[in-house]
């Protein structure tokens, strides 16, 4: 189908070269002779999200430039060509990020290695598979995904296992426009050592807030304005943090902490509030509410904030609901499983309230109140993610034979279909899926 557009292009303007990116596609070219004749702009580049509505980049760097190829590779979209008049011996190069030519590098790259991938693995489906540089992730691991900064951020461990005699701990935060090319921010002094596990990331008017554990016991959180520059403190009165969710209000963090009564020490579920990002404060206690129990994840739905978390005394899980982050309501969903139940992760969709628990089954909720289990018996769900009217869930699918890494899709959170019958093409141990970028994104550990 031939695209019409309103570009305003010189009627001798040429297209040198078009790539895919990770959010559409850019073209490259230059406007041709009439343009050197009346002493216009030469080179320019066009950007589209879907490839039918086109934008024009415009930028003085360009003037003089012949553009005559682009590709994705480097530290996003890498040029070539010529210029009006060059230089002896040199042969011009602009590189940027995926969609804006050309890139302004700053003084101090505040990157230590970049993941540069030309062509995927294999595609299946709707997903497409794509390898990763070991010199950016190396043997860590991804534990979420937002949308912010540049475009994606996430954050995870350097190493993974670390501690006790192994590797160092660290904490890692990786940056991406699209989600194809990644780059790891440096292992800032203070800011990202001496950390478990970044667990957690969300964004909000403020800016990012990630939250972990410290090496030493601390709850950690993290805050950024922009994805690049990061600040670190400690959650108070607080022993574990897992989970954090933006709000319209702020942020709200959810974990766990020990309160000591007589000569006992109780596990209570701990609430964190914050205006910006910077600012903490617990959420009001009720020992009745949070006795006993630690809350480990957290999403902002239409009706409120719902929490789920384990109950020490309970065979089942626990479920907090709030409309403010500061009071909070507490039932019980009795799973009929023998002990404790952790949840992993929640998700909000069009059908409501998504959950995974620690043995691999989904529950589902139209409002945070009720909840029915819409678990397969092969099912072990580590992650959940909406995806249009509907989810996606990650994890692993297990028979009689063992277990393979799949994924699966449901249009209502009831009825779930496996997204591949190839289960090589989801190898390894999926830990996180979210919707980001343009579509969905998933990470392994391999």
């Amino acid at each position: 189908t031939r695209v019409e557009h309103d570009l305003v292009l010189s009627p001798s303007a040429t297209v040198g070269d078009m790539t895919a990116t990770g959010t559409g596609f850019v073209a490259v070219g230059d406007m041709g002779y009439q343009a050197l004749e009346q002493g216009d702009p030469l080179g320019f580049v066009l950007r589209s999200d879907d490839g039918v509505t086109w934008d024009i980049v415009d930028d003085p760097a360009l003037a003089d430039a012949q553009l005559m190829a682009v590709s994705v590779g480097g530290p996003g979209l890498v040029a070539g060509g010529g210029t009006v008049a060059p230089e002896a011996g040199t042969v011009p190069i602009w590189v940027s990020p995926p969609g804006t030519l050309p890139r302004t590098e700053p003084a101090t790259p505040p990157t230590t290695s970049t993941t540069v991938l030309n062509s995927p693995v294999t595609a299946v489906g709707d997903w497409t598979r794509w390898p990763v540089d070991p010199n950016t992730f190396g043997t860590g691991a991804v534990a979420d995904v937002a949308t912010g900064g540049p475009g994606l951020i996430a954050v995870g461990a350097a190493s993974e296992p670390c501690g006790d005699g192994l590797d160092p701990c660290s904490g890692a935060v990786w940056l991406s426009e699209g989600g194809i090319i990644w780059s790891r921010l440096d292992d800032a002094p203070g800011v990202f050592e001496d950390v478990w596990f970044m667990r957690a990331v969300a964004a909000g008017d403020s800016g990012l807030v990630a939250v972990g554990d410290g090496a030493s016991g601390d709850p950690l959180v993290w805050f950024s304005p922009d994805g690049m520059e990061w600040s670190r403190s400690v959650l108070p009165n607080g022993s574990q943090v897992f989970d954090v969710a933006a709000t319209d209000t702020g942020f709200v963090a959810v974990g766990s902490a020990e309160r000591i009564q007589g000569e006992d020490i109780l596990d209570v579920g701990a609430v964190w509030t914050s205006p910006d990002g910077t600012t903490w404060n617990p959420a009001a206690e009720d020992s009745a509410t949070f006795v006993d129990a630690s809350l480990t994840a957290i999403t902002q739905t239409d009706q409120g904030l719902v929490a789920v978390g384990v109950l020490a005394q309970d065979t089942g899980f626990g479920v907090w609901t709030s409309l403010d982050g500061n009071t909070w309501t507490k039932r019980v969903v009795d799973t009929s499983f023998p002990g404790p139940m952790g949840l992993w992760d929640i998700t909000e969709g069009t059908p409501g309230v998504l959950t995974t628990n620690s043995s691999g089954g989904l529950w589902l909720s139209p409002d945070g109140v009720t909840w029915q289990n819409v678990s397969d018996p092969d099912f072990r769900v580590r992650s959940v993610a909406p995806r249009g009217d509907g989810y996606v869930a990650a994890g692993q699918s297990c028979d009689d034979t063992g277990c393979t890494t799949a994924v699966w899709a449901s249009p209502d959170g009831t009825t779930w279909n496996r997204e591949t019958p190839d289960p090589g093409f989801f190898d390894g141990e999926m830990t996180t899926v979210r919707a980001a970028g343009p579509g969905l994104i998933a990470f392994s550990i391999i």
